[in-house]
């Protein structure tokens, strides 16, 4: 019989607090208990019996005060499976980014409804043939994280696009309790915890005089939209600042960026992500569309996860042959076709 799988653990887990968490902002406490959080508890506790003799987790309702605390309180061999000793859940009890990150399933439980909403705002940018209706919807949520009382009504006044897409942008939030207000991060909306978020650009958010309500994105769009369209949006202004025209998600978001440089066109999907060890296994079964056709395409990562440690935990992790490029070598390859 083989062993536990503490890597299997760690995603069933993740996934299971994902789920957990989304059962619970729709109201269905009573799945709090579900399969995943249930076969990750058994591949925990085989682990600690055969290494100690003895489990020391208690139980699902431990698993979640302990997911609060670090890795190392739930099992300290987690840790060099992920090279971090991080809470997954935070002290609002939402899931932390390395949760996210470790999860298996979580885009068809969290980001379903927030996938559906992106589906009818594509539909409606297809049938009034307003592709830039899509992009600018999606750009603006991205850029407005939190937002008080009338910004929305405001926005949507100001631009055509946005006040045919408001009846689904607004399905993207959700209020704010007032105790949060205090500790949210202006760029993601979500908990203010730069030690965890890793973006040099991420701030505190601080609410405007007599503020009355604060609405934020919610879970699902902050993970599946807001987060890693930070990267893109970044990487789409540097190579504005260099003359060029790139494409914001070509092709239904086949891919993120689509640019021409000195007569090729290059396809780039930016991949952020906290841990170099999970997103090599990613990439490694990853790959970017044909269409919209391009000449080369790249993985590319942005510069604030370059380090000798990130780097050297890509390269013993990842395949031969993936391309992957830091945005700034990226840049510099670019700089250098356009002077040619």
């Amino acid at each position: 019989m083989s062993k536990p799988s503490l890597e299997i653990a760690l995603h069933l887990l993740a996934t299971g607090l994902l789920e957990a968490v989304d059962a619970k902002e729709r109201g269905k406490e009573r799945w709090i208990v579900n399969a995943h959080l249930v076969q990750a508890l058994n591949h925990i506790c085989a682990h600690q019996i055969l290494k100690d003799g003895i489990p020391k987790v208690g139980g699902v309702h431990d698993l979640y005060t302990k997911a609060r605390e670090s890795l190392s309180e739930i099992e300290p061999d987690f840790v060099e499976q992920v090279e971090a000793d991080e809470p997954l859940l935070d002290y609002f009890k939402e899931p932390t980014w390395l949760c996210e990150e470790l999860s298996i399933t979580s885009r068809d439980i969290v980001g379903e409804v927030q996938q559906r909403v992106i589906l009818q705002i594509k539909s409606l940018a297809t049938a009034l043939g307003r592709p830039e209706l899509y992009i600018e919807a999606r750009q603006w949520m991205i850029l407005h994280t939190i937002i008080i009382e009338d910004i929305i009504e405001e926005a949507c006044n100001n631009s055509v696009a946005l006040g045919l897409a408001r009846g689904h942008l607004e399905k993207f939030y959700e209020i704010c309790p007032v105790a949060h207000r205090l500790n949210l991060c202006e760029k993601c909306g979500r908990q203010y915890e730069p030690e965890k978020c890793g973006r040099p650009m991420c701030s505190p958010w601080t609410p405007p005089e007599n503020t009355k309500e604060v609405f934020r994105v919610n879970h699902g769009a902050a993970m599946y939209i807001v987060r890693p369209g930070l990267a893109e949006l970044w990487l789409f202004d540097e190579l504005t600042k260099l003359g060029l025209q790139p494409e914001l998600w070509p092709g239904d978001d086949a891919y993120d960026l689509r640019v021409e440089v000195a007569g090729k066109v290059l396809a780039i999907d930016v991949k952020d992500a906290r841990s170099a060890k999970q997103l090599a296994r990613r990439l490694n079964t990853d790959t970017i569309p044909s269409e919209p056709s391009w000449n080369d395409a790249y993985f590319v990562l942005p510069p604030w996860r370059d380090s000798q440690h990130y780097r050297h935990a890509l390269q013993v992790n990842l395949k031969p042959n993936v391309p992957v490029l830091w945005a700034n070598d990226l840049l510099t390859r670019i700089k250098g076709d356009i002077a040619k």
